[in-house]
Formats: structure tokens, C-alpha cells, sequence
């Protein structure tokens, strides 16, 4: 056996990869154990609309009025940590109904909420513009939710085109 000093290395394990928490195949309230909720919805511009990957499509989430919320449940025994998310405009465009003052939540149990994120003063949206949100606090969560208590004008209503969630599964 040859003579010398041996090191041992210790090699740290490549972080996991954030992925689509969501899926993006969505075409009604349940994607695999996933659901969606919604504030209140106008006409047939439900919360899972959001979820369906396409930035051209017709239809996205539309709450009536200038705040609402948008939340998914992951699942019984789902978790996951939320490293950031994407909020898209539509291409139409309509940047006066997107949100402006928001807080990203995360629960347990969808009761107690902890705030991951809170915007400031998100304006001059542009058509088809996708901004990403670095959540400023972490953990495991089943549920998220998007409260918006502001959007940036419209009185009737308040959209979301395509919400991305990217974080690793527990």
C-alpha cells in the first residue's frame, strides 16, 4: 500500500431541482390531488384556468372585482416548499386587472396562513409579461394562496392568466 496522506471529501448533494408544482394540464378544479379555489369567479373564468399552460388561451382566472384570492390545495399528504412562483398577464391586454398589492401564503391545514411573500407595488404590467416573485420565507406547506387586495385599477375585475409555482415536493 503506497505511503501519503489521504483525504476524505465530503461532497454536498446537489440541491433539488424546483419544479412545476402545478402541472399545467388543467381542465377542470381537480388535477391529480390537486384543487383549486377561487374567491368568486366571473362567468366561466374559473380558478383552474390558471393552471392550463397557455399564455393565448381565451379564458384565464377572472375575480369580479379589484381584490381576490386564488389558492391549490396539493393534496392529503402532499407538501411542498415554494421557492417562487410566476404571475402572467394576458395578451389582450389588460394590465389594470392584474394584481398590484398581493401576499403569497402558505398552510398546513388551511386555516393558519404564514406569509412567504408580500409585492410592492407591482404596476406597468405588459401584454403577455411574466413576472417571477422569490418567496422571502420558506417551509412545507399543502396549501398556497395568492391574496390579492389590490389590483391596478379596473373596478370590475381582477385576472391572473397562468400562475407558476416552482418549488420541490416533500
Amino acid at each position: 500500500m503506497p505511503g501519503g496522506t489521504f483525504y476524505v471529501v465530503k461532497k454536498t448533494p446537489p440541491a433539488a431541482v424546483p419544479v412545476d408544482l402545478l402541472g399545467h394540464s388543467w381542465e377542470g378544479f381537480v388535477y391529480d390531488d390537486m384543487h383549486i379555489y377561487t374567491s368568486a369567479s366571473y362567468s366561466s373564468f374559473y380558478g383552474w384556468r390558471a393552471c392550463e399552460g397557455d399564455l393565448t388561451a381565451q379564458y384565464y382566472f377572472l375575480a369580479a372585482g379589484s381584490s381576490g384570492w386564488w389558492k391549490v390545495d396539493l393534496g392529503a399528504g402532499n407538501l411542498a416548499v415554494l421557492d417562487n412562483l410566476d404571475i402572467a398577464a394576458n395578451i389582450v391586454p389588460e394590465p389594470n386587472r392584474m394584481p398590484k398589492n398581493f401576499t403569497v401564503q402558505g398552510s398546513l391545514d388551511d386555516v393558519g396562513y404564514d406569509i412567504l411573500y408580500t409585492s410592492g407595488n407591482e404596476t406597468g404590467w405588459g401584454s403577455g409579461e411574466i413576472r417571477n416573485f422569490v418567496m422571502s420565507a420558506g417551509g412545507e406547506y399543502r396549501w398556497f394562496k395568492i391574496d390579492i387586495t389590490d389590483n391596478n385599477g379596473d373596478v370590475s375585475y381582477t385576472q391572473l392568466s397562468e400562475v407558476y409555482f416552482w418549488g420541490t415536493r416533500s
